[in-house]
């Protein structure tokens, strides 16, 4: 649904329950989060751009990993497509599923930063 990020609150949820870390945890996930997928889709455009299929691939496979164990689903697996679509080798159709994944990017990032901010005033 255009607008509107796929998101799984169970992930940040069970790190609110540990509070083994004390307080600003989950803040702490999310800005790495936040840090680390900004540098992979810079990472995954300039790889487009450069028509580097392996290098798009190596941006999209923690993109993927890092977007499902933060509740993240739909662009978990939009950069699953991207990496398996880099690694056949062959980026046709890449440019289209980029603008996908911008889209859920910038839509989950946003969520993620209400998380946080809800977090903080929570703690």
């Amino acid at each position: 649904m255009p607008g509107r990020a796929s998101f799984d609150s169970s992930p940040l949820d069970s790190l609110r329950a540990l509070k083994k870390s004390g307080t600003g945890f989950v803040e702490r996930v999310i800005d790495t989060y936040l840090g680390s997928s900004a540098t992979r889709m810079n990472s995954l455009r300039g790889a487009l751009a450069q028509q580097d299929a392996k290098a798009a691939a190596d941006a999209a496979h923690p993109l993927k990993s890092s977007s499902a164990q933060i509740g993240l689903p739909e662009l978990a697996t939009l950069a699953a497509e991207m990496e398996a679509l880099a690694r056949s080798g062959s980026l046709e159709g890449a440019e289209d599923l980029l603008a996908r994944m911008e889209l859920e990017y910038e839509l989950g990032s946003e969520l993620l930063s209400n998380q946080k901010e809800a977090d903080a005033k929570a703690d």
